[in-house]
C-alpha cells in the first residue's frame, strides 16, 4: 500500500515537473518575437556594457559579435580573461544579453564530465538564465 502511495507521488512530481519546466522553455521561446531588435554591432556594445555593469561584471573581459544568422550564444575561454557573446536573428535583442552574460555571470559551463555537463546545462544552468533574463533574480 505505502509503495503504491510513493509510486502515484513520484508519477504526479514528474509530470508536473514536466509541465513546468515545458512552459518555461515555451515562454522563452516566445518571448523573443515582441522585442525590439538589436540593428547595430554598436547598439550590441551600448546593452552588453549595460546589463554587464547591472551584474556587476568587469565589462572589459566581455567582447560581443552581432550576426547576420539566428545565433544567440556566450562562449567560455581563458578563464576570465575572454568573453565572448555572439547573438543575432530572432536572438539579437536585450533579453538574450541578459540571458548570454548570466551564463557567464554565473560561470555556467565548468563541469567535469560531458553527462555532468548535459544534466547541469538543462536542468540547473539554462533555467537560471531564463529566469534572470525575464525577472532580474540572481539565482
Amino acid at each position: 500500500m505505502a509503495f503504491s502511495k510513493i509510486k502515484k507521488g513520484i508519477k504526479k512530481t514528474l509530470i508536473t515537473g514536466t509541465i513546468a519546466y515545458s512552459a518555461l522553455f515555451a515562454t522563452d521561446i516566445l518571448s523573443n518575437f515582441p522585442t525590439q531588435k538589436i540593428k547595430s554591432q554598436k547598439e550590441l556594445e551600448k546593452i552588453v556594457y549595460e546589463e554587464a555593469t547591472i551584474l556587476g561584471m568587469d565589462t572589459n573581459i566581455i567582447k560581443c559579435e552581432l550576426l547576420n544568422e539566428l545565433a544567440g550564444d556566450s562562449i567560455y575561454g581563458g578563464g576570465l580573461k575572454n568573453q565572448y557573446i555572439f547573438i543575432g536573428g530572432l536572438l539579437a535583442n536585450r533579453k538574450m544579453i541578459k540571458h548570454e552574460l548570466y551564463h557567464i555571470y554565473d560561470g555556467h559551463g565548468d563541469h567535469d564530465t560531458k553527462l555532468e555537463t548535459e544534466l547541469n546545462y538543462w536542468f540547473i544552468e539554462e533555467p537560471k538564465a531564463i529566469i534572470y533574463s525575464f525577472t532580474g533574480l540572481k539565482l
